[in-house]
């Protein structure tokens, strides 16, 4: 299959991850917790309430949190 010239990829300059600082990036470490996915959740939420004010949202959120961090206990390898 060919590409026509007018559609093209952006340059890839670097890896995404290789631009992010301390700045940019939070990190939990949730090995232990006894309840990890509730906890991933509250100090996620905690994080974000402090830039977000529509409760709404922040339940949307809750979910997809709930959800990110469940598929990662059930499918990650362990530490």
């Amino acid at each position: 299959m060919s590409v026509p010239d007018s559609v093209t990829d952006p340059p890839r300059t670097a890896d995404p991850a290789d631009r992010m600082d301390e700045r940019h990036t939070t990190v939990w470490d949730l090995t232990g917790a006894p309840h990890p996915v509730r906890h991933a959740r509250q100090v996620v939420l905690d994080q974000l309430a402090e830039h977000i004010n529509d409760p709404g949202r922040l339940e949307d959120l809750a979910v997809m949190i709930s959800e990110a961090a469940t598929n990662a206990t059930i499918h990650a390898p362990g530490p």
